[in-house]
């Protein structure tokens, strides 16, 4: 494989420019899947984060709807999802392209897209 000057560039500038993902409400936007809780077992409820800072949620993974209203904000490493998750602090743990995982009374995982 032949690697050109130009090739090496464009990769060097994206070392040089990505650094690790943050949260933020960019990175949020969309349909995210509420795997599981390290108390609460499987929970398989589907979210839905505007970059404003609203959501909607599935109130129950029986139903087929994501119809339920509630706002989410960050602070730093904090994020606050009201009301689903409002009795806990939420700190990141981790966070992937396609996954996260918040620390609160246990792990808190999340998962990009819809619940399978």
């Amino acid at each position: 494989m032949k690697i050109t000057i130009g090739i090496l560039l464009y990769l060097v500038s994206l070392l040089a420019f990505s650094g690790p993902l943050k949260m933020s409400a960019e990175y949020l936007s969309g349909e995210w899947c509420f795997v599981s809780s390290e108390y609460g077992g499987k929970e398989n409820l589907n979210f839905t984060f505007n970059p404003d800072g609203s959501l909607l949620y599935q109130n129950s993974r029986y139903s087929s709807r994501n119809d339920r209203k509630g706002s989410y904000k960050i602070a730093g490493d904090e994020l606050k999802i009201e009301p689903t998750l409002a009795a806990f602090t939420l700190k990141v743990k981790s966070i992937e392209e396609s996954a996260f995982v918040l620390k609160g009374a246990g792990d808190h995982i999340f998962e990009k897209g819809r619940c399978k």
